[in-house]
C-alpha cells in the first residue's frame, strides 16, 4: 500500500509557478495564463521521463 501513496500525485499539479501575484483584466486572459503553464509542466515532466 505504501509503495501505491507514493505513486499518487503530490498535488503540485497546477504548474502555476509560486511566489507571484498574478493579475488579470479577464478570466479568458487567465485562462490562457493558466492553460500556458500546464502545456509547460506538462512538457518539462515529460522532459524529465526520459
Amino acid at each position: 500500500m505504501n509503495e501505491a501513496m507514493q505513486k499518487m500525485p503530490t498535488g503540485n499539479t497546477t504548474f502555476i509557478p509560486k511566489g507571484k501575484v498574478y493579475r488579470f483584466k479577464t478570466s479568458d486572459e487567465a485562462n490562457g495564463f493558466q492553460e500556458e503553464c500546464v502545456i509547460a509542466g506538462i512538457v518539462r515532466n515529460e522532459k524529465m521521463k526520459r
